[in-house]
């Protein structure tokens, strides 16, 4: 029995920058990691040095990039982006809610880790898919 062999055309210019884009956003992400975790410990000890507005820069410009790409990124790379977006609000939402009832018998940490884990998740995942020049599925 012989199988059939698909060729698949080889990626073009615009696949490959669209693919160095989603792993850079991916990548932004996950270096706001470490420096959101240093406000979270200094807000669990009641040290407030640094301003975690401050750690989440890498992550809004993670996401201002994906908006701005987006468009005339091939439609495989444009669910990348739509995903780092939506990763980015979820995370916003998750921390606000956070903050809201940190002070509610600590359970806004919960709101907190929830959210580092779904930027930690989807960015690694996000990673591995642009990897294999796959999209992500919805």
């Amino acid at each position: 029995m012989m199988e059939s062999v698909v060729e698949q055309s080889p990626p073009s210019d615009r696949d490959r920058l669209s693919r160095v884009m989603v792993i850079a956003v991916h990548v932004l992400y996950l270096l706001c990691l470490p420096l959101l975790l240093v406000p979270l410990a200094m807000a669990i000890h009641g040290i407030t040095v640094l301003p975690i507005w401050l750690s989440v820069v890498p992550l809004a410009l993670g996401a201002l990039f994906s908006y701005f790409v987006r468009k005339n990124a091939p439609e495989m790379w444009q669910t990348h982006f739509d995903q780092a977006i939506q990763t980015f609000w979820s995370f916003i939402v998750l921390m606000m809610l956070g903050v809201l009832f940190y002070f509610a018998m600590f359970i806004g940490i919960v709101f907190m880790f929830v959210a580092y884990y779904i930027v930690v998740h989807r960015a690694i995942v996000g990673i591995g898919r642009a990897l294999k020049w796959s999209g992500v599925d919805h």
